[in-house]
C-alpha cells in the first residue's frame, strides 16, 4: 500500500536505489479460496468497535450506579440518641 501511495521512500533507507517491490495483485489479496479465514476475520474486526463501545457503556453505567449508592443523601438516616 505504501508503494501505491508513493510513500516508499519513508520505508527505504536514504541513499542508493531501492529494489523493486513485488506487490501481489488485488485479486490475489482478496481471493477467498486462498485465504478462507479472510471473511470471518474481517467480520470480527468489523464488529470489534461496536462490542468495545457496548462493553465500555456497560462499565460506565455500573460505575455510575456504584457512585449513586455511596451518595449520603440516599443512605438511611442515622439513628438519634
Amino acid at each position: 500500500m505504501l508503494a501505491m501511495s508513493g510513500l516508499v521512500t519513508l520505508t527505504q533507507p536514504s541513499g542508493g536505489s531501492a529494489p523493486p517491490l513485488n506487490l501481489p495483485a488485488l485479486a490475489d489479496i482478496f481471493d477467498l479460496n486462498k485465504f478462507r479465514i479472510g471473511l470471518p476475520l474481517a467480520a470480527l474486526f468489523g464488529s470489534a468497535p461496536a462490542l468495545l463501545s457496548r462493553r465500555l457503556q456497560q462499565l460506565t453505567d455500573q460505575y455510575k450506579d456504584d457512585l449513586k449508592s455511596t451518595d449520603p443523601s440516599s443512605a438511611a438516616p442515622a439513628p438519634k440518641h
